[in-house]
Order: structure tokens, then C-alpha cells, then sequence
């Protein structure tokens, strides 16, 4: 739709009837909003940002290729960090990326959490549970694990 204003379609309905899944039914919703202004300057500002958007998902692309050839070596460990619950590609390649295969740095899974950022305290005292807080932990570990596993 947006490559279609871009090329300078004025017509509202033709380019409602470019709208594709879920968007279809809202057709005459696409008609009124279309109806107005899509001046020339609005047309450089979209197709630039259509550009932009294209790079950018050239770049991923180029950016998962090279990390998939990087991490050939570590197939079998990915494998095995997949069959944590809610544990997916990419949760398991953040994990070993962070943390490494080399499991004899921490002595528990217990200090690896702790160093992780996601083993919070326990603070009682006379039986009132007073306000946990985690420590801050890895900057890219620590909330992809909280994605997968919360």
C-alpha cells in the first residue's frame, strides 16, 4: 500500500484493495483514511523510509548468516539448551553467547543464576516478606531469560 502511494496512486479504493490478512476487513476504514493529503514530500519521506527499512533487513539477514556460520561449532550445546521450556534459537544462542560452555566457572546452577541477575533474595523479618530485588546481571543475558522462562 505504501509503495503504491509512493508511485503516486490517488486512488483511495484501489489502494485499500491492496491490503492483505487481517487488514481486509477493515477495507472501508482504509478508504476513509486514505481520502486526504499525500502530498509529493510525503511520498520522499515514505519511500526513503521503505529504503531504509529494506537495509536494515538486508544487514539482519547478512548479521544471521554470519552468526549462524559462527556458531557451527556449538550446534550440539544450542541443542541441549533448547530443551529448557521456552527456550528457543535464539534465546539459546543469547545464553551460550553470555555465558560460554564452560560450566566450571560457577559452582552451582545456583551462582550461575545469582551472576545472571535472576535469583532474587530473601528478605523476611518478623514474618513480613519485605520487597526483593534482583541485581541488574548481564545486559543482554538477564532479560532473555526473564523472556523465556517468565
Amino acid at each position: 500500500m505504501l509503495d503504491a502511494l509512493v508511485e503516486g496512486t490517488k486512488d483511495a479504493e484501489a489502494v485499500a484493495e491492496l491490503a492483505r490478512g487481517s487488514l481486509r476487513k477493515k477495507i472501508p476504514l482504509l478508504k476513509a483514511a486514505l481520502e486526504g493529503h499525500f502530498t509529493a514530500h510525503h511520498a520522499v519521506m515514505v519511500s526513503h523510509m521503505l529504503g531504509h527499512i529494506e537495509y536494515l533487513e538486508e544487514a539482519l539477514a547478512t548479521l544471521s548468516r554470519e552468526l549462524e556460520t559462527r556458531l557451527e561449532p556449538f550446534r550440539r550445546q544450542i541443542e541441549l539448551l533448547k530443551t529448557i521450556p521456552g527456550v528457543q534459537d535464539r534465546t539459546a544462542e543469547m545464553i551460550l553467547g553470555e555465558v560460554g560452555v564452560d560450566m566450571d566457572q560457577f559452582l552451582s546452577a545456583a551462582h550461575l543464576a545469582s551472576w545472571a541477575g535472576v535469583c532474587p533474595g530473601n528478605r523476611r523479618s518478623a514474618e513480613k516478606r519485605q520487597l526483593e530485588k534482583t541485581r541488574k546481571g548481564g545486559r543482554w543475558l538477564k532479560p532473555a531469560l526473564l523472556e523465556a522462562l517468565g
